[in-house]
């Protein structure tokens, strides 16, 4: 089975870095307590084959590019992941790494600079720089395809079902893709954008270790790219029917809950009121993600 699923030559690159990824996230959760690899080095990895898989997917199947849905999403069973969807995962991978690699090495740039200039001038441009560059990626995101959650609830709840069993589910498939939409509205305010700004204005202290070597932010951590790319293999194991429909929409369903309750301990180091203020911003000024953080 497995064999089948990874080894076959058509596409290989992208099953070979499936596999790969696969065994990372193992690894990762594996290595919570051990610490065999540092974990700054697993998460660059980690974050560096995330990009390379959904690259690798765009490339390994170019006839996606023909593909068209009723909306985007892999939650349908006759749904199938477009050209579109992959490069544009492509972008959100790319704002993982960006923003692990961040917080690894946010707490020891800022000290390194209060320590070697004048605190009062060097603490605020520091704070303001890394800040700002670790939003950088937004100004590239017009270049990346854009599929909006709404098209999925929207089109897909005026659909009429052709039996009971289909009425069920056609009924929890848009409310699962509403779902996914407020949980990427609470990632990207709370969870990026908050989060990126509060490390940058915190008081850190010398010696103070990184937010990414806490046990709580290694779960979130692990749990956020586990959903990143669960979504697409377990569609994939329904279009190879090892999987059945309500099998994936019910592990779906853990995965959002399990990764909603993994990221509740990482809110204690967000700045609420900052992470709000990004929230209206994205509504008054929508697509202008460096300006909202100045």
């Amino acid at each position: 089975q497995a064999y089948r699923l990874f080894l076959p030559r058509f596409a290989r690159a992208h099953r070979v870095l499936g596999a790969m990824y696969l065994a990372l996230l193992l690894f990762g959760f594996a290595d919570l307590h051990s610490n065999i690899l540092p974990r700054f080095i697993f998460d660059v990895l980690l974050g560096v084959t995330g990009i390379f898989l959904t690259l690798s997917a765009a490339w390994g199947f170019p006839h996606h590019r023909r593909v068209t849905n009723e909306a985007s999403g892999t939650l349908n069973e006759d749904a199938t992941v477009t050209y579109d969807e992959m490069i544009e995962h492509s972008f959100y991978q790319g704002l993982n790494l960006a923003q692990i690699i961040y917080i690894h090495l946010v707490p020891e740039v800022i000290q390194n600079c209060v320590s070697t200039m004048s605190p009062s001038i060097s603490g605020k441009a520091a704070r303001i720089s890394i800040a700002l560059l670790v939003t950088l990626p937004w100004l590239v995101r017009s270049y990346f395809p854009v599929n909006r959650f709404s098209d999925n609830y929207a089109k897909l709840s005026a659909k009429k079902p052709s039996n009971a069993a289909a009425g069920a589910l056609d009924w929890i498939i848009p409310h699962l893709y509403r779902l996914k939409k407020y949980q990427y509205i609470f990632y990207k305010h709370f969870l990026l954008h908050g989060l990126n700004v509060s490390i940058a204005l915190k008081d850190w202290i010398v010696g103070e270790r990184s937010l990414a070597t806490q046990e709580y932010f290694k779960w979130y951590w692990l749990g956020l790219n586990t959903a990143y790319v669960m979504e697409f293999f377990l569609q994939t194991l329904v279009k190879r029917k090892r999987l059945s429909q309500t099998h994936m929409l019910g592990m779906q369903q853990l995965l959002m809950i399990v990764c909603t309750m993994a990221a509740l301990p990482v809110l204690s180091n967000v700045r609420i009121p900052l992470a709000l203020l990004s929230l209206v911003l994205n509504f008054v000024q929508r697509g202008h993600e460096m300006r909202n953080i100045c």
